[in-house]
């Protein structure tokens, strides 16, 4: 039995640093950060997949900038 690790580049900051950098974001901003969590979320269960560290450090903001993510 194996198991894999799959890893992947991913450019961005973490949402940890984020709420650093920004500090209080609006609803409509945290709106959208967390539609993309969940959807991330539901996509790994439809496909049998496990994320066991699901934290604020491992979830990266692609685009930093706060207006970037509300125009999203």
């Amino acid at each position: 039995m194996y198991i894999n690790i799959v890893m992947e580049l991913v450019k961005g900051i973490p949402l940890s640093d984020y709420f650093i950098n920004n500090g209080r974001i609006d609803e409509k901003t945290s709106k959208v950060i967390l539609f993309d969590i969940m959807c991330a979320v539901k996509y790994y269960q439809e496909n049998n997949i496990v994320h066991r560290d699901l934290k604020m450090d491992n979830i990266m903001i692609c685009n930093s900038s706060s207006e970037d993510i509300r125009d999203y």
